[in-house]
């Protein structure tokens, strides 16, 4: 009787949420994040609550020999696949192929210029051009304008901007990413632990933001690189 009471209260929150989200009285900012704090939590709670009475088997092992069952080509294929084609949709579609923070506007604008073949662009031909286009990610210095950010990430954009195709390096970094982070642990606590990493970071908040221009990518697959070739790291 109480789970079913459990589940009816945790159905009754979720539906509250649904109507509450599509009201247009949603606020923004710590509001929205209490409310969801308040209404969500224990609607899982209660709904999970009232589901753990119907389950008879350990669904972990369950899940975990189901996981140990694949291959690792096809493991790690699938995986990657369905990273690259949702960080690639989000590229295209809901950050509609362009950066969308100062950071990232200011490595994408430093790869349109080494795209060009030079280090450095000419400051706008105004008076006071700092006044003018003020940023604290780009620097106009001596009649140049330029990214303040190291380089690297710049310049492996650049050739993607050349052909057009800016958006794809985030996808495929985050597939590098993955790739490396799986070998990695592989090497440090074994197979399973790899592929729970895997799938964790596959379900984390990460997967939407490295479909964008983040300086931080090249630098995962940097370590990853580093972590595999130094002994020390890799017994």
């Amino acid at each position: 009787m109480l789970r079913s009471v459990s589940a009816v209260t945790g159905s009754i929150l979720i539906i509250a949420y649904i109507a509450y989200a599509f009201s247009g009285i949603r606020t923004e900012g710590p509001g929205d994040k209490i409310i969801q704090l308040l209404v969500l939590v224990p609607a899982v709670v209660c709904i999970s609550w009232a589901l753990s009475g119907r389950i008879m088997r350990n669904l972990a092992a369950a899940a975990l020999r189901r996981l140990d069952g694949w291959r690792t080509v096809p493991f790690l294929v699938t995986l990657s696949l369905v990273l690259f084609l949702f960080t690639l949709w989000m590229a295209y579609f809901p950050l509609e192929g362009t950066a969308k923070g100062g950071d990232e506007s200011a490595t994408l604008f430093q790869a349109r210029i080494f795209a060009r073949g030079e280090l450095a662009a000419p400051a706008p031909p105004v008076p006071d051009p700092e006044v003018y286009f003020s940023s604290r990610h780009l620097v106009i210095h001596d009649g140049r304008w330029f990214g303040q950010y190291t380089p690297t990430h710049s310049l492996l954009l650049a050739p993607f901007v050349r052909v057009g195709l800016s958006p794809l390096l985030g996808p495929v970094e985050g597939v590098l990413s993955l790739i490396g982070i799986f070998l990695l642990v592989r090497i440090w606590k074994g197979e399973r632990s790899a592929r729970l990493v895997s799938l964790l970071l596959l379900l984390s908040l990460t997967c939407p933001r490295i479909s964008g221009y983040l300086l931080h990518l090249y630098q995962v697959v940097y370590m990853d690189i580093t972590g595999m070739s130094t002994p020390s790291m890799s017994r």
